[in-house]
């Protein structure tokens, strides 16, 4: 268990908090790409505390801006989009993708007008675009160098994209991430329902064996970690995944197979991003493959979370289909959108004062002693330093069977081809 302190540092990211400006100096996704239309609507963006508006001018670049207008304050959100510029409808004071102000329709002398666009900016955010996401960066001084993923490599037609808010803290959802655990006992019915999604390919081994052997290995970026099970014929299924600090997990997939990577961002104290990359590094995903991947979920790809039922009718539980044997008796729901019944049930941060962790919660534990490390050491963490040397976009992981529990160390983390 942890101290109420301590819980606090691994979940504030609001104003000053220590995590939030670890968190800031990250590259941080924040919308899907197709989300941002050109010339079209504004969107708002929040990520660790910190709020901006997101657009696409008409040259097709995106920027991303602090809301107020630099004149009066008025929210941009209601900016006009148009001519590679936002326009506040106050007063018609126009800024570009960069910041920059273009046009001040309220000053007639152009002398006057070039010295206040000279010495008047607004505040601009660093953006990146790559693998489908508007990425930014909200840190103090230069961003770092991009970390391209596997997913950020590969074509559109390989990769499928779906975001979902959910109304609890980071940690706590990127922690179901984490756990292998829950998968055998929460989502067993759910799975039962979605056979063929690439996630479940060998999900007999974990339906049949739910409680795993775990094994965690320090990584320079982060850590491995290995969910074994035996098998029926004597062997032993691995699982082997990757954990990239602070926020990125990619799940296993079998050779030849999707892989999931999920990153979960924090919006502010009490709810949280979580960003859900379907990826085939070896061929494009057909519209058959995406729809069964994502039943009973809400079709709007920037939040498939909404609509899904809450505390005040807990969550829809059906006690009957409980006692025909469905597992949770959230039934007619999504494995995620279990995750987020649950979750929210904890309340917006939960109290880890309160737990008993155990050795299935080997990875959780791990990954916060490495977070409290790193907060408290007044020194950057080292994995952001590791992390530049590192080639991430051949970062893969694995579902495998092996012959013995320590065999899974000895597969690189690293492939160009899992044949």
């Amino acid at each position: 268990m942890l101290s109420h302190a301590d819980n606090q540092l691994l979940t504030s990211v609001q104003g000053p908090a220590p995590l939030g400006a670890m968190l800031r100096r990250n590259w941080i996704p924040v919308l899907r790409s197709e989300a941002l239309e050109a010339d079209g609507a504004p969107i708002r963006v929040k990520a660790c505390g910190q709020t901006a508006v997101a657009f696409r001018a008409t040259d097709g670049r995106v920027g991303v801006l602090e809301e107020a207008c630099a004149h009066r304050c008025a929210s941009l959100m209601l900016g006009r989009n148009e001519g590679n510029g936002l326009r506040c409808i106050f007063h018609g004071w126009k800024v570009d993708v960069d910041g920059n102000l273009v046009d001040i329709p309220t000053e007639p002398d152009p002398e006057r007008a070039e010295r206040i666009r000279s010495r008047v900016k607004s505040v601009r955010y660093p953006v990146h675009e790559a693998g489908g996401l508007v990425w930014v960066y909200f840190g103090e001084g230069a961003p770092p160098p991009f970390q391209q993923f596997e997913f950020t490599v590969l074509d559109a037609s390989h990769r499928d994209i779906r975001m979902a808010i959910v109304p609890c803290n980071w940690l706590q959802t990127m922690e179901a991430i984490l756990d292998s655990a829950h998968l055998g006992f929460l989502h067993s019915s759910s799975v039962a329902q979605s056979r063929d999604a690439p996630s479940q390919k060998n999900a007999d081994y974990w339906l049949q064996n739910p409680v795993p052997r775990l094994q965690v290995k320090p990584a320079p970026y982060g850590l491995r970690e290995a969910a074994l099970r035996d098998t029926p014929e004597g062997r032993v299924n691995a699982r082997i995944r990757e954990v990239v600090f602070p926020w990125h997990v990619i799940l296993p997939g079998e050779p030849q197979c999707e892989r999931q990577h999920i990153i979960t961002v924090p919006i502010d104290d009490a709810s949280c991003l979580q960003v859900i990359v379907t990826y085939n590094p070896y061929r494009p995903m057909t519209r058959e493959e995406i729809d069964t991947l994502w039943f009973d979920t809400h079709p709007d790809a920037n939040n498939i979370a909404q609509g899904i039922p809450g505390r005040e009718t807990n969550w829809d539980q059906d006690r009957e289909a409980m006692k025909q044997g469905h597992y949770s008796g959230l039934t007619k729901r999504h494995v995620f959108c279990e995750d987020f019944a649950v979750l929210e049930s904890m309340g917006p941060i939960v109290d880890r004062t309160k737990e008993h962790l155990m050795q299935v919660d080997l990875t959780i534990s791990t990954v916060r002693r490495e977070l409290l490390r790193a907060l408290k050491s007044g020194a950057p963490p080292a994995w952001e330093q590791a992390g530049a040397g590192i080639d991430f976009s051949r970062l893969r992981s694995w579902a495998l069977v092996v012959d013995s529990d320590d065999d899974w160390k000895q597969i690189s983390a690293f492939a160009d081809d899992d044949t």
